[in-house]
C-alpha cells in the first residue's frame, strides 16, 4: 500500500486486496506475540525487516531474500 501510494498508484492496492481474497494466502495478523519478538531483534533491522524476519521465526518458515542484512540474524534463508 505505501509503495503504490508513494507512486500514485493508489487503484492498484484494491486489485491487491481482492486478489489475496481469491488465493490461498494467510494473513498474518501484527498481535502480540509478532510485536514481542520483533522487540527481540536488533535496532538496526527497518521496522518492516524486523516484522518479516518475526513472521518467519514464528512460522519457521525460510525467506527468500539477498538482503545480507536479514541473513546476518535469521539464518534460514534461500538465495
Amino acid at each position: 500500500m505505501y509503495l503504490l501510494e508513494k507512486y500514485g498508484q493508489e487503484a492498484k492496492f484494491k486489485r491487491v486486496l481482492e486478489g489475496l481474497s481469491l488465493e490461498r494466502y494467510l494473513i498474518y495478523p501484527v498481535d502480540l506475540a509478532l510485536v514481542k519478538d520483533c522487540v527481540l531483534l536488533p535496532k538496526s533491522l527497518e521496522m518492516h525487516d524486523r516484522l518479516i524476519v518475526a513472521t518467519a521465526k514464528i512460522f519457521k518458515a525460510p525467506l527468500i531474500t539477498k538482503d545480507k542484512e536479514i541473513t546476518g540474524f535469521y539464518k534460514k534463508v534461500i538465495w
